[in-house]
């Protein structure tokens, strides 16, 4: 699930798709649906840079490595 993050020191209202409004606090991160990122108000928001799309953090399923000294 995609994350998107407040980067303004105020809150801001997001209109999203199906006349949803997201509120998010001053540099806030929240989970969002992935049709929500084609919002044209949120696309509008990113290209100004008030907010931002924060990377999903990925666990790492890989082995555990071994140290060599």
């Amino acid at each position: 699930m995609p994350k998107i993050k407040n980067k303004l020191f105020q809150p801001l209202a997001v209109l999203l798709a199906d006349e949803k409004t997201l509120h998010l606090r001053s540099r806030e991160q929240m989970d969002v649906d992935s049709k929500d990122l084609e919002s044209a108000h949120l696309q509008t928001l990113m290209q100004r840079g008030d907010i931002a799309l924060v990377e999903e953090e990925r666990k790492q399923q890989s082995e555990p490595r071994s140290r060599h000294r």
